[in-house]
């Protein structure tokens, strides 16, 4: 759960990506709500780094792997069929990073 800072309570795996202008975020949601709360990128790519399946894709973007549906080219297919630029500077790590959170998830899938 992601508590924002005008109190509001979010469930992290509801974050389908965010954007950043300015001090603001915006939180595009899985049930098509968008919700705009002043952070600077920075703290808020820090608050985000303890749950570790929001991302940054690209300038100004992150992603939620938890809502990708797969990677095409330079962009991540999300489950709502949207699709999310991935810069190509950081492909190879954005894409590690995605097959490694699908390992994670099979590995404790198995587990049960």
């Amino acid at each position: 759960m992601l508590e924002l800072k005008d109190g509001r309570k979010i469930i992290i795996n509801s974050i389908v990506y965010t954007t950043f202008s300015g001090h603001y975020v915006t939180i595009f949601m899985s049930d098509g709500e968008q919700i705009q709360t002043r952070s600077t990128q920075k703290d808020f790519e820090k608050m985000m780094e303890s749950f570790g399946q929001l991302i940054p894709s690209f300038k100004g973007v992150m992603v939620n792997l938890e809502q990708v549906d797969g990677i095409e080219e330079d962009r991540f297919r999300m489950k709502d069929g949207e699709f999310v630029p991935i810069s190509r500077r950081k492909y190879g790590e954005v894409k590690k990073q995605y097959t490694d959170f699908l390992m994670k998830k099979l590995m404790e899938k198995e587990e049960t």
